[in-house]
């Protein structure tokens, strides 16, 4: 049987089209993919300390900054998982400068540089020659 999956992620180092910016030389997404038979119980557990931290929405940067927000970001950590697998991406940015000036001038055709990270994330035609996101 197969289930889909949905990722949930969160962004840390985005410059714009600054990749030389010495004080943020990396680009990372973090978050989970959780399967869709665990969405209830991953949604709980966030919830759970979401509440517990009284915030609309968890700031990982904001809870850091407590005993007690640390506490929680150690039981999300552990209950998260679960329901869900961790999972990141760092990019360092001067890379990404490259990546992005092959895709625009020698793949234009086929490659669709999108926001965020630039041309660190893309998208490849599908089948018949449309452009789909992922």
């Amino acid at each position: 049987m197969t289930h889909s999956l949905t990722a949930f992620l969160d962004e840390s180092g985005n410059t714009g089209a600054n990749y030389l910016d010495p004080q943020q030389p990396v680009h990372v997404l973090a978050g989970w993919l959780v399967r869709e038979p665990n969405m209830v119980g991953f949604a709980r557990v966030v919830e759970k300390v979401r509440e517990a931290m009284e915030m609309p929405e968890l700031k990982g940067g904001r809870m850091l900054t407590t005993t007690k927000g640390r506490r929680q970001m150690l039981h999300l950590l552990k209950e998260a998982r679960s329901f869900a697998l961790p999972i990141f991406s760092i990019w360092e940015k001067r890379f990404c400068a490259a990546l992005r000036v092959v895709e625009t001038f020698l793949d234009p055709k086929h490659v669709s540089v999108q926001g965020g990270m630039g041309g660190c994330r893309r998208s490849r035609p599908a089948a018949g020659g449309r452009l789909v996101a992922r």
